[in-house]
């Protein structure tokens, strides 16, 4: 309600002015109402990006859900992630003839439904510009064209091989120092990029950043834990290992023992078997000549007494005689 208090009646150019005031404001406040409640929607989609963004461990989700959550928030026709390569020539399959050595390795990639994937990798002359503007020393820091045709070459030539009529693109730097790209555009309309655009892609870009090095510090926790574990397990093996050793030089401590016991048994035998091997040809000879002897004394003294007669069938000398030999 605006009301108008006057002495004097008010003319009808007063009402027209006064409706049209009336008006102007209605409108004004509508819009006022409608961008408070676009930001609150960017906002919140933006929330529940970071919020997607942080949940994942995996970079790959990570670099998706971003890609596919920033075309939606800025309702472009297409948005993607890629890292910049930079090395020899013979190192990248080119099939542009770029001489440079470097590519934007695409990552992830969001697009409309009448539009086709870009190749991978993109090879061209023109991106070591592109990463020149992307990383010159400015305040802004990012790449824009309303109209791809405004700018210079080969930049132009680049978008336009790529199908865009408007770009926006940001740097992003990972915790290794290698240069992301983060980049949007449309193909199918001009398109006048807005501070809101920029400060909405930039918060993107920031949660992305956080959420790469985040998953970089995941994965290498991972590697160290699985490395751990590696060590472990051959921590393992090598303790089974000296076990099995230990048991075996018991075993051969044992058997070493044995054989010094048998040693000594078979060389206490040996001792009495090789004194009684040794004499038994002198027992023979002495055998022999005590029984020629006692043949002698029969043959010298056929008729010996009656008590050698005795004796001798006593002990029966005719046996041992032949028994004793």
């Amino acid at each position: 309600i605006i009301a108008l208090h006057s002495c004097e009646e008010l003319s009808d150019d007063a009402y027209d002015v006064l409706g049209w005031v009336a008006n102007a404001i209605a409108l004004g406040i509508d819009r006022s109402w409608a961008r408070q409640e676009l930001v609150s929607r960017r906002e919140a989609l933006l929330l529940q990006l970071a919020s997607q963004i942080r949940n994942s461990l995996d970079l790959n989700t990570v670099l998706n859900a971003a890609v596919e959550g920033n075309r939606s928030l800025l309702k472009v026709d297409r948005c993607l992630f890629a890292w910049y390569r930079s090395g020899d020539r013979d190192e990248i399959n080119y099939t542009d003839g770029s001489t440079r050595g470097m590519m934007l390795e695409l990552v992830s990639e969001a697009y409309g439904e009448t539009l086709m994937p870009l190749p991978r990798p993109m090879n061209s002359n023109a991106i070591g510009a592109f990463v020149e503007e992307l990383t010159a020393d400015n305040v802004h820091n990012l790449l824009r064209a309303s109209d791809v045709t405004t700018l210079e070459e080969p930049l132009r030539s680049l978008f336009e091989q790529q199908g865009y009529t408007s770009v926006l693109a940001m740097p992003l730097v990972g915790q290794g120092g290698q240069l992301g790209v983060i980049q949007c555009g449309d193909c199918l309309k001009m398109r006048t990029w807005t501070d809101s655009d920029i400060d909405l892609l930039r918060a993107v870009t920031e949660q992305l950043a956080i959420a790469i090095q985040q998953s970089a510090l995941y994965s290498r926790a991972r590697e160290a834990a699985q490395e751990a574990e590696q060590k472990a397990q051959e921590l393992e093996t090598t303790l089974e290992e000296l076990q099995t050793t230990q048991t075996h030089l018991i075993q051969t401590e044992k058997m070493s023992s044995l054989g010094q016991l048998v040693a000594g048994v078979a060389h206490e035998i040996n001792n009495p078997t090789t004194f009684i091997h040794g004499n038994l040809t002198y027992a023979r000879n002495y055998t022999k000549d005590l029984l020629a002897l006692l043949e002698v004394y029969q043959q010298s003294y056929p008729e010996p007494t009656e008590d050698i007669a005795g004796f001798l069938g006593e002990i029966d000398i005719g046996f041992i005689a032949e028994d004793l030999p």
